[in-house]
């Protein structure tokens, strides 16, 4: 798990950068990447206590009304959206915190 964190490439193709470095832009196609990368890591056995860091990162991305949204550019058709139609922010931020909610349970032990 160390050296995949530090790993100067990152993870092949999905996150080419160091896991240990958290994307400077929350909304941005590099942080979906970098979930990707995080959600792939945490089925791990060490994964939680590793990747705390993350969970702390994202809790305080957390708006006030306990949502998430990563924005439109987070876009891919791959792992975003979730819903059928992202024309309403609503929508958009419902996907995020959902997708984010299920990687914080994961690794805070919760399954």
């Amino acid at each position: 798990m160390d050296y995949v964190l530090d790993k100067e490439g990152g993870i092949y193709y999905i996150y080419s950068e160091r896991i240990l470095f958290l994307p400077k832009v929350f909304e941005s196609r590099q942080a979906r990447r970098y979930l990707v990368a995080v959600e792939l890591l945490s089925e791990y056995k060490h994964a939680a206590y590793k990747l705390r860091f993350v969970a702390d990162w994202l809790n305080g991305l957390k708006k006030e009304d306990g949502k998430w949204d990563m924005g439109k550019s987070v876009n891919d058709k791959v792992y975003f959206p979730l819903s059928n139609d992202w024309r309403k922010q609503e929508t958009r931020e419902a996907d995020c915190t959902e997708r984010i909610s299920s990687l914080l349970s994961v690794l805070s032990g919760i399954r």
